[in-house]
C-alpha cells in the first residue's frame, strides 16, 4: 500500500509485541512467580476498587410548610432540607450504594411517605426503605 519507509511498520510492531506471543510468555510467567517474600502480580486488588456516590433523589409529595430527612445514610444524624418542586418537596443525596432507611421531618412531626417503600425497625417503628444501586 506504499507506506512510507520513514515510518515504522505498525501492523508488524503489533504482531511482534501481543500479550501472549513466545516472545513475552517468559516475561509473564516470571511475572506470575511471586518474588521472594511476596505475591503474585495476578492476585493484586485495585487500588480504586471504592464504589462511587450515586446521586439519589428523595421526595415527599404530601402536603407541607417544611420538610427534612435524615436517615441510615448519615447516622440518624443532621436534619437534611427539601426544597419544593411544584407540588412537592425533593432533595437529591450522593449515596453509596447499599440499603437504608429514612423518615421525613414534616412540619416537626416524624413521618414516612406511604406511597414509598417502608420496613419496620428493631423497635417496631415504620420507616421509608430505599436500595441504591451500584451504577
Amino acid at each position: 500500500m506504499g507506506q512510507n519507509s520513514s515510518q515504522p511498520d505498525t501492523e508488524a510492531f503489533f504482531q511482534q509485541h501481543q500479550p501472549g506471543a513466545s516472545a513475552s510468555s517468559s516475561l509473564q510467567d516470571s511475572l506470575r512467580e511471586p518474588p521472594e517474600g511476596g505475591t503474585s502480580m495476578e492476585t493484586a486488588e485495585p487500588t480504586n476498587s471504592r464504589p462511587e456516590p450515586v446521586p439519589t433523589i428523595l421526595q415527599w409529595s404530601m402536603g407541607a410548610n417544611a420538610v427534612y430527612v435524615t436517615g441510615s445514610f448519615n447516622h440518624w444524624g443532621e436534619r437534611i432540607p427539601l426544597r419544593r418542586s411544584g407540588g412537592d418537596w425533593v432533595v437529591c443525596l450522593n449515596l453509596l450504594p447499599g440499603t437504608y432507611q429514612y423518615k421525613f421531618i414534616v412540619d416537626n412531626e416524624w413521618r414516612y411517605a406511604p406511597d414509598q417503600p417502608t420496613v419496620r425497625d428493631e423497635m417496631g417503628n415504620i420507616n421509608n426503605c430505599l436500595t441504591v444501586e451500584d451504577q
